[in-house]
């Protein structure tokens, strides 16, 4: 019972946090339901603020830690898709860093996330960083010991894109799940599939800024390959140009007796190097050195014997002003550990749909810094069929004249 009690107060406080972080203002409703006791004519409910929805995350968050106890157990082990001690310290973690940040929790609260990460991070027996980067997503390597929580996708359930192109294009922030016929990779090789599980076809849609695949990886970044990969077109004196790019990650599988992929990787919503880069984010926030955590991700990343021989690849030194899709780079006032936290962040989970949260949570000015996103627009709106069946709410400041839609 007590599990149980941890695992849903956990879930009850990520999703509001979710909430929370996209509109501020929300709708608390905590209490049981009977479908027959309710009133269809009078379902208009207005949003709690802010302060109240965090405090119920708050909350939630120390009964599900309570509920748990010491027990950072998963149900065996080969189900980290359900949620867990270490999915709740994980989530604590943001929770707090987000009011430090927003609501004025300052050191107090940025102390708090960073001692629930470091309780993560000593589970050492069931977390780690895996060897190989690519494997930490691979479709058979599911619940592998760098998985904290992910959402599951499996054959006759779910997959992971639902209903197609606009799942995928919300979560990820670009749509390539095809590469293109008649291009090539980056040895002149057709692209007609990617290993002996998976059959690819189709066109490549909403592609990222092909800066963020040149200057954002160094070559000998194993994530830079295991993330994206290129798509090449042959020019008439035989040269290669680069045409686009698509995903690495999440490629699914190709089943048995099937001539398609099916989209049935795990999607993590926590990883251990995530954990790291929390702490480190933490520590950023609190004038400490996140130079042991940081170092710890990109040292994976370019394997052990380049990151020794190589002092240029590590932190501190690769601390330069980061390029982004918009290339443009930081100003000297804004480098340092958090923009080399955001910099390692953007690399290690490109396509995981954290960027816009990473960048919020760090400070407003990362956003407006490197993005297009206005200040008066970094919550989201409220759409219009939601504002008609609840006519106590208000459109998010900002959006006003928008109506909503």
């Amino acid at each position: 019972k007590k599990y149980y009690l941890g695992e849903v107060y956990g879930i009850r406080a990520f999703l509001y946090f979710q909430l929370l972080r996209s509109y501020g203002d929300v709708v608390i409703w905590t209490d049981f339901s009977e479908g027959s006791s309710l009133d269809l004519g009078n379902l208009a409910r207005p949003a709690s603020s802010a302060a109240d929805v965090m405090k119920l995350i708050v909350d939630d968050l120390q009964a599900s830690e309570t509920a748990f106890g010491d027990n950072y157990g998963f149900r065996n082990d080969s189900q980290r898709y359900f949620w867990s001690k270490a999915a709740t310290m994980m989530l604590k973690g943001e929770v707090y860093m987000w009011r430090g940040k927003h609501m004025g929790g300052g050191n107090e609260d940025y102390t708090t996330a960073k001692n629930a990460l470091q309780e993560v991070r000593n589970q050492t027996d069931k977390f780690g960083l895996l060897e190989d980067f690519s494997e930490v997503f691979s479709y058979d390597n599911k619940n592998n010991k760098e998985i904290i929580f992910a959402i599951r996708n499996a054959r006759d359930e779910y997959n992971m894109w639902g209903a197609g192109i606009e799942d995928k294009t919300l979560i990820v922030g670009f749509d390539a799940e095809y590469p293109p016929y008649g291009y090539m990779d980056e040895n002149g090789n057709p692209i007609s599939s990617l290993g002996d599980k998976v059959k690819v076809n189709g066109t490549i849609r909403y592609p990222v800024n092909k800066d963020v695949y040149t200057k954002c990886f160094n070559d000998n970044d194993t994530r830079k390959r295991s993330t994206l990969q290129a798509a090449y077109e042959k020019k008439e004196d035989g040269t290669l140009s680069l045409y686009g790019l698509y995903p690495a990650k999440f490629l699914g599988t190709l089943l048995d007796g099937a001539d398609t992929r099916s989209p049935l990787d795990d999607y993590p919503v926590y990883r251990y190097a995530d954990c790291l880069l929390l702490l480190a984010q933490a520590k950023a926030f609190l004038g400490e050195d996140p130079v042991e955590e940081i170092n710890a991700v990109r040292k994976r990343a370019y394997g052990e014997d380049y990151f020794n021989a190589h002092p240029e690849v590590q932190y501190p030194n690769d601390n330069d002003a980061a390029l982004y899709a918009d290339n443009k780079s930081v100003k000297p006032d804004n480098a340092g550990a958090m923009e080399a936290v955001l910099k390692e962040r953007m690399r290690e989970f490109m396509v995981e749909g954290k960027r816009w949260y990473d960048l919020r949570l760090a400070g407003d000015e990362y956003v407006l810094e490197h993005t297009t996103a206005e200040a008066t627009r970094l919550l989201w709106p409220i759409d219009k069929n939601t504002l008609t069946n609840n006519s106590a709410l208000k459109q998010t400041p900002g959006y006003e004249s928008s109506g909503g839609k």
